[in-house]
């Protein structure tokens, strides 16, 4: 089942940010502007991190210097990988005009896409 919804920002109430919750597997996507250009993001509210897909849109189009990163993580389905980049990029929900946030986005290897989105935004970064 997908059920659409809508959310209504803050700081200006007039700019919606438009996005699904798929009622199965409670999935958020939610549109941010990263990098100065609006993308629907996965937005995964157990997420203590945040990643980037290494083939995916965001990683190709804009240029972003990427970082080493050394780091274990254990994924929902408890299994571990290694992360060993990362990147930095300014986000900030859709209609939000104020300051965007610095973002650390660990690079996911070997990968176009998050579950068919341009990355997963931990809520952390979210506040």
């Amino acid at each position: 089942m997908f059920t659409s919804f809508k959310l209504v920002s803050a700081s200006v109430p007039s700019e919606q940010i438009f996005g699904s919750i798929n009622g199965d597997s409670c999935l958020l996507t939610a549109y941010f502007e990263v990098c100065g250009q609006d993308l629907p993001i996965f937005v995964d509210t157990g997420a203590t991190i945040s990643f980037v897909p290494e083939n995916g849109l965001i990683m190709k189009k804009f240029s972003i210097r990427v970082k080493q990163a050394n780091l274990n993580i254990t994924l929902a389905d408890g299994s571990i990988t290694h992360v060993d980049k990362k990147i930095e990029a300014q986000v900030r929900p859709k209609g939000d005009y104020d300051n965007p946030k610095l973002v650390t986005f660990y690079v996911s290897n070997n990968t176009s896409d998050i579950m068919g989105h341009h990355a997963l935004i931990g809520l952390d970064q979210l506040r």
